[in-house]
């Protein structure tokens, strides 16, 4: 969040300003995704395992990740994933690379659907760096020809780029890279990526008693309003780039921007 040095004033007299960055503009920060391959290779692994990419693009607050995976199952029922993302900045592997360590983003387990799916995750907001490793959980499988479930390889990226190697979870406990025979260990992915909305805040003292606190953006986003910081939120109805309020005799309120 963008906030001039009077800014930062104006907050502690409202309480706290919460401003979720918002897309000024999508772009496609990491492509890997299928363009009509035929029947990529699968890898199958029954612990936690992805690929550490390398952003292209100037964007760096994540808004949408979408990968392909395969399913070889008859069932529905039961067949699970979860998806991380993660900075690497974990103790070195046996080869001294980084490992998988601080979590950024953990979803909630999702059913999975056999055949070739693409999973979609929208409506993030995830401050990231140049690169990072996502990763991937398949849950629920025997692990035997007709029940269990992969990621797809894929190389080259067409928007960024990954290196030779994958990470796996051996054993469920210690991240290790490891290459394999169909090539660089890139798996289909796509990922987007946002500039965060700059928000600023000024005041407008009227008079003595009077001082008005204005807060403007660009774009079309919603400001919405809330007694707590955890919420809930209401849209504030007729703002658009500018609300004001007066300080010092409204109850604490906190704020936040939405699409």
């Amino acid at each position: 969040m963008f906030v001039p040095t009077l800014a930062r004033s104006i907050i502690l007299i409202l309480a706290l300003l919460v401003v979720r960055m918002l897309p000024a503009q999508a772009e496609i920060i990491y492509d890997n995704s299928d363009q009509g391959t035929n029947a990529p290779p699968v890898l199958y692994y029954p612990f936690e395992y992805g690929d550490q990419v390398h952003l292209g693009g100037t964007s760096r607050i994540l808004t949408q990740i979408m990968f392909e995976y395969y399913g070889d199952f008859n069932a529905t029922s039961g067949r699970t994933a979860r998806l991380w993302i993660y900075l690497n900045d974990g103790p070195g592997d046996v080869h001294g690379f980084p490992t998988p360590g601080t979590v950024l983003y953990s979803s909630d387990s999702f059913s999975l659907e056999n055949n070739y799916q693409t999973k979609i995750f929208s409506g993030l907001d995830i401050p990231v760096p140049n690169t990072f490793t996502w990763a991937v959980e398949f849950d629920g499988f025997a692990w035997k020809a007709g029940d269990e479930a992969g990621l797809l390889f894929l190389d080259p990226p067409t928007v960024g780029s990954s290196g030779s190697g994958a990470w796996l979870l051996e054993n469920g406990t210690t991240w290790n890279s490891r290459g394999f025979a169909e090539g660089n260990a890139n798996f289909a992915v796509r990922i987007i990526g946002a500039d965060p909305t700059l928000l600023t805040v000024r005041l407008d003292k009227k008079s003595t008693n009077n001082v008005q606190a204005i807060v403007e953006w660009p774009g079309l986003s919603i400001l919405q309003r809330a007694d707590r910081a955890a919420g809930p939120y209401t849209d504030i109805e007729g703002a658009r780039n500018r609300y004001q309020t007066e300080v010092g005799t409204a109850p604490m309120k906190f704020f936040r921007l939405r699409d």
